[in-house]
Order: structure tokens, then C-alpha cells, then sequence
């Protein structure tokens, strides 16, 4: 075997010398080569021969003339930090990552990311959100975190069997009510001024008169004098205040206020003692009691006492001791009405420019300009907004009434400007008169800045709205996107009618919202359709409508029950289309919708095998809510699959593989008043991705 390996030794050296003498070491060849096939990567002459069309990838011809793509990760970065690092895919381009995990896998962390700073954050498990870690965490001292009224930071109350202060005693001898509980240890505030309350520990019992937080704690102050009295509760969540000529059952309600803040407001209150009733959802109370010379409310509260102005004025007033005396169209009950009468004088027509505001909050205010006070009629324009404003084109000469009001929830400072202009025409879109004529299939842009409130809608509210008319030469599906505001932020409305009048309401049309928004309608006539299109404030707003051959709607009625189920057929694809606010509310879930107690309609469905489906209600004109059952289940309890908001504008999409089997789908609507007209889509897959 040895001598064997020497053989081959000596045959390998033979073969290198061949006999001769060796040349010297010819270096680095760094001449080009001839590569017949690119099996290591494309031949280049330079940089330009390498653009692989990938925009992530650094393109370059190397010393062997072969084009090289580094991916290049940076160059996929979008700037966020919650959502992982881009990856570079040498093929495909910029692709997401795995979204950033911030799991720490420790049970006594609240873990989340915190896009703003950029990192992961990991708090201490605190659901009850008091301030205290639960206390079966290293450091914690929540005996109960589940309960924001137990924690070492809670008073220990007497004969409620709890223990409130985390001591592992209950009742103890030392136990008692938070200061400031009752009438006898209310605090005096009489002095006027800012005061930090805490409402730890308080009970309700004195039983407020408008809803709201119920754990009060009490105040009282007295005046020696007649006095204005503004109460101001701040705290970190919604606040009450209930002001009482005096205390106990048989006390005297003046005002109560919930919000945020909660504010009571009168005027010349007389000398006495009162109480003020404060509670908080989170945390303790910074109450403000500002004492002032005292007022008279404003006398012009209904037509027969009307101020009358001569534009243009500009004036600031308050709704404090202001009631309701009238009705607005556009108004709302228990908020009180200022009445101002004005002139256009002899001539030809102008233009009356109204802007109203509340000044002491940012509440929504409204106005009413009518031509006769006293006749609901005559109303030129009732106007809705935080501010409100609003042109009226080409007023004639003659009288004006504007009833301006506040909101019911609290009486607010306003301001109010009123001037005259040379008339003008309304511009195209703003009534039916002269809508925009609207082509298909492109991007139309529009702005409502210089439209006005003229078309009532069964989803929208009293903003300013443009018409829109576009014409079909055939019978088609129809489906609007909208969009409002900067970026699509600003919620819009859009409905849709065969016909324009004043009234866009069901059954002639349908109307949805959101942030953006579609409307879709199938198997329309030929013929000219009118889409009125109101968003919040004044903003820009774009549309694109589109449409596509008819499609076969089957009309769903009487399917109130799950036993009254409409059988769903086998077909790829099947569109029913129904109004849920004929039907009762009797199918109800905890898990989806907040309880989805609205009106609802049931189908049932039968699969022989595992089938992938795709249940929608695109097009419905409301909120709406999916809910799979379980054959036998009776449409109850959990169901298999919800959802409540994965479509469009409010809409509901559900797309997975359901087990061979008997289910019930029912369309309900979110909360407990979300009905209307809908669209039930079911469609077979398999889908492509």
C-alpha cells in the first residue's frame, strides 16, 4: 500500500514539471472573459449594463465584469418603527417584514409599542388603571386589579366586607368614608378658587339628576351677597357637577352637568348656602368656583321680543338662564334660543354671511334664519357646526329673523357676526337645480367650502352638501369611493337616488359613511342618478364612480329569526339585499358589535365539505355586524366567527374556511340602533391571493 502511494506521488510530480523548467507566477488575471452562459451572473461593461428594475438592490459591474445585486435593506425603510424592518427581496422588491414583537413573555408587563419614541414599552400590569401594579408582581401592591376602588391607596370603608385597602384586614376599627363623602363634612369652597378633591373611596348618596359618574363627593359655599356662579370639574376622564339649594332628599336640583369638563353655570343666585355634588370616572376632581358680579339673562328669548340689528354687527352674549322656546329644525331639545331680527334694506338682492360660535367651549352651536319668526316654514337655512357659518345667496329686501342656540348640555358664551354682501348665484352642486355633471370611471375633485346645507340625508346631518348627476346608457353596478379632508381623514356621506329632491331618505336612495367611505348599488337602471356627497366642516373631497355589469340581487324579506332563515343556494356567488329596520332585534352577542342589539335578518347555510368563504356587507347603509352560528346553537351565546368592521365605511368581511356543516349567517347593526337597508354577499372560493 505504501509503495503504491509512492508510485502516485512521483506520476503527479512528472506531470506538473512535464519535463521542464517552470515559468514565473503570470499574477492576477484580470483581463475579461468570455462567459457563455452567466451562470455566476450577467455580463456588464459598466454600472449601466446591471439595472435589474429591483429599486432595493445596489446594482454594480464588478472587476470581472459580472453585475452583482446587493439587497439593500435601508433602502426599504418606511420610518416606522412598530411595524418591523422592511426586508429588500432581490426579485419581488420592498417587502414588510415580521411586524416588531414586543412580547417581553412576562406575565406582570402590559407590553405595547410606542411608535412616537420608538421603541418597546413594558409597564407595570395595572388594568384597573388606579396607579397601583398588581400586587402578584415583584413590586406590586394591588390586591385587586381588576378593581380601581381596592389598592393600598384606597380608604378602607366600614361594613361593605371588602378589604379596600389591600391590608388584608376588612372593616377594621380604623375604617371610615373619604373625606368630603357627606353633607356634614362637605368642604367649604365659599372663598372662591381652585380645589384638588380626591374621590377615592366615595359612595354615591345623594343620587344625581343627570347621568354620569355616581361616587360623589360634596362642597357647599355660601353667599352673602347675589352673585354669578360658574362650577368647573376637571379631572383625567368625564366629570358631574350638581348644584343644590341645599342638601339631603328634599333639596332643590338648580343644575346638573356631565362632560369634559363638567360645568354648572347661574346667574345672580341668591344669598344662602348651597351644595355642589362632584364626582369623577378617573381619578380626583380640580374644582374651579368663580364667583362674579351678577347678570340678568338676555331678554330677547322668543320673536315678540327679538333685538333687532342693521348688519353688519358683531356681538358676544351667553346662554347662561337662557331657555327653550322654540324649534329648529336642525336643533336639538332643552337648549335655549336667542332671537335677532335684521333687515336687507330697499335694492337689489345680498347676500347674508352668519358666522356663530361658542367661545367658552368647543361645542357644537346652531342658527335659524327664517323670513317670518313665527313660521317654521319660512326657514331659509338651518345651519349645524362648531363654528356654524353660512351664506344665504340673493336675499331679497325685507325682514330677517336668526334664532341662534346653544348646546342642551351646558351654557355656553357665543359670538355672532352678521353682514351683507352684493347677492350672488349659488354655485353649480349646490342644489338640484344645477348639479356637477359627473363623468365615470375617473377621479372627480370638489370642495364644499362655498356650498350650503340644502339636501337632507338618512345617514348625514346638517352639513353642507354638493349633488353630483352622472347617466348610465345600460343597466349597471354602481360604487362610489369617497374621500374627504386631508388624507382621507375627514369622515364623509354620500347618497344615492334616481331622483334629486330636498330628501335623499330610503327606499329611493341609500347613504353611508365613513372615513373613506363606498357606497354601492347593485343592477341600476339606465338613465340619469343624483349622489349628494356632505362631509363635517368645509373640507375638499374627491370621487371616483365606478361601474360593472349587473349583477342578480335576490330580495330578502321575513327572515326575522333564525327559524325563519332564508336557505342560501349553492353558487359561487349570491347577493341578497333587505332592510333590517322592519325586522325585530332577536339575536344578540357579547363579542362582537358591542352586543349587536339592533334589528337583524338570518340565512342559513349548508356546506358538504370544508369551503372557503367570503361573507360582506359592503353597500349596506349602515353600521353593520356579521355573526356565524352553529346549526343548533340557536343563533346564540358565542358564536363561531364575527366581525363587526374589517370592510368598508362600517361594513363587515368575513373571509376564512368553515368546516363541513349547517350554519346561520345574520346581518345585525352595532349597538342597539344601527339598522337600515343592507347587502349580504356570499361568495365561494378558493380566492386569489
Amino acid at each position: 500500500m505504501r509503495a503504491l502511494a509512492l508510485v502516485t506521488l512521483a506520476l503527479l510530480a512528472s506531470a506538473c514539471q512535464g519535463g521542464e523548467a517552470l515559468g514565473p507566477d503570470g499574477g492576477r488575471d484580470l483581463g475579461r472573459v468570455d462567459l457563455a452562459h452567466y451562470d455566476a451572473g450577467q455580463a456588464c461593461e459598466s454600472v449601466d449594463d446591471c439595472d435589474d428594475g429591483v429599486p432595493c438592490t445596489r446594482d454594480v459591474c464588478d472587476e470581472r465584469g459580472i453585475c452583482v445585486h446587493t439587497p439593500d435593506p435601508l433602502a426599504c425603510d418606511d420610518g416606522s418603527f412598530c411595524n418591523g424592518a422592511e426586508i429588500c427581496d432581490p426579485s419581488a422588491g420592498c417587502v414588510p417584514g415580521p411586524l416588531r414583537d414586543c412580547n417581553d413573555r412576562n406575565v406582570c408587563t402590559l407590553d405595547r409599542c410606542d411608535e412616537a419614541r420608538g421603541m418597546c414599552l413594558h409597564l407595570p400590569r395595572d388594568f384597573d388603571n388606579d396607579g397601583e401594579a398588581d400586587a402578584r408582581c415583584v413590586g406590586g401592591s394591588d390586591c385587586d386589579d381588576a378593581d380601581p376602588l381596592r389598592g393600598t391607596l384606597q380608604a378602607e370603608l366600614c361594613s361593605d366586607g371588602v378589604d379596600n385597602d389591600c391590608d388584608g384586614d376588612i372593616d377594621e376599627s380604623t375604617c371610615g368614608r373619604p373625606r368630603h363623602d357627606l353633607c356634614e363634612d362637605a368642604l367649604d369652597v365659599s372663598a372662591g378658587g381652585v380645589f384638588q378633591i380626591a374621590t377615592a373611596g366615595a359612595r354615591d348618596d345623594y343620587g344625581a339628576t343627570c347621568s354620569g359618574p355616581s361616587r360623589e363627593v360634596v362642597v357647599r359655599f355660601t353667599l352673602e351677597a347675589v352673585a354669578d356662579v360658574t362650577l368647573r370639574a376637571d379631572a383625567a376622564g368625564t366629570t358631574q357637577v350638581e348644584l343644590r339649594a341645599g342638601c339631603g332628599g328634599a333639596a332643590t336640583p338648580l343644575r346638573c352637568d356631565t362632560g369634559v369638563p363638567g360645568e354648572v353655570r347661574r346667574r345672580s343666585l341668591p344669598p344662602g348656602t348651597y351644595y355642589a355634588f362632584v364626582a369623577s370616572s378617573a381619578g380626583p376632581v380640580e374644582l374651579t368656583l368663580s364667583l362674579d358680579a351678577p347678570t340678568s339673562p338676555p331678554t330677547n328669548e322668543d320673536c315678540a321680543t327679538a333685538t333687532t340689528l342693521q348688519p353688519p354687527f358683531a356681538l358676544s352674549g351667553s346662554f347662561v338662564g337662557v331657555a327653550d322656546e322654540l324649534e329648529l329644525s336642525c336643533g336639538q331639545p332643552l337648549a335655549g334660543e336667542l332671537v335677532y331680527a335684521f333687515e336687507v334694506p330697499a335694492g337689489p338682492p345680498q347676500d347674508a354671511l352668519i358666522a356663530f360660535s361658542a367661545t367658552s367651549t368647543g361645542d357644537a352651536v346652531r342658527f335659524s334664519l327664517r323670513s317670518d319668526c313665527a313660521a317654521s316654514g319660512s326657514e331659509l337655512g338651518c345651519v349645524r357646526g362648531s363654528p356654524a357659518s353660512a351664506r344665504f345667496r340673493s336675499l331679497p329686501p325685507g325682514p330677517y329673523a336668526l334664532i341662534v342656540e346653544g348646546p342642551s348640555e351646558r351654557e355656553v358664551d357665543f359670538a355672532l357676526e352678521v353682514r351683507l354682501e352684493p347677492g350672488t348665484q349659488p354655485p353649480v352642486g349646490d342644489s338640484c337645480a344645477a348639479p356637477i355633471d359627473t363623468p365615470l370611471e375617473q377621479v372627480v375633485h370638489g370642495q364644499l367650502g362655498d356650498k350650503s346645507d340644502q339636501h337632507t340625508t338618512s345617514c348625514g346631518y346638517f352639513y353642507r352638501d354638493a349633488v353630483h348627476r352622472f347617466v348610465l346608457n345600460e343597466p349597471r353596478d354602481v360604487s362610489v369611493d369617497l374621500l374627504a379632508g386631508e388624507n382621507g381623514a375627514t369622515f364623509v356621506y354620500g347618497a344615492l337616488s334616481e331622483t334629486c329632491a330636498s330628501r335623499f331618505e330610503p327606499p329611493a336612495s341609500v347613504c353611508v359613511g365613513g372615513a373613506p367611505a363606498r357606497l354601492q348599488r347593485f343592477n341600476l337602471p339606465a338613465g340619469e342618478h343624483f349622489l349628494v356627497v356632505e362631509a363635517v366642516g368645509t373640507p375638499s373631497y374627491q370621487l371616483e364612480i365606478h361601474t360593472s355589469p349587473p349583477t342578480t340581487v335576490v330580495q330578502a324579506s321575513a327572515n326575522d329569526t333564525c327559524a325563519q332563515a332564508i336557505e342560501i343556494p349553492v353558487a359561487s356567488k349570491v347577493v341578497y339585499t333587505g332592510d333590517t329596520s322592519t325586522l325585530g332585534n332577536d339575536v344578540t352577542s357579547i363579542y362582537c358589535g358591542s352586543g349587536a342589539t339592533s334589528p337583524d335578518a338570518a340565512f342559513a347555510l349548508t356546506l358538504t365539505e370544508p369551503t372557503t368563504l367570503r361573507l360582506s356587507t359592503a353597500g349596506s347603509s349602515f353600521d353593520t355586524v356579521l355573526l356565524v352560528f352553529l346549526d343548533g346553537t340557536a343563533c346564540a351565546n358565542y358564536p363561531y366567527s364575527c366581525d363587526d368592521d374589517s370592510g368598508s365605511a362600517g361594513t363587515s368581511l368575513i373571509e376564512r374556511e368553515f368546516p363541513a356543516g349547517r350554519y346561520n349567517v345574520v346581518v345585525d347593526g352595532f349597538g342597539a340602533h344601527s339598522s337600515g337597508p343592507y347587502v349580504l354577499t356570499i361568495e365561494r372560493g378558493p380566492f386569489a391571493p
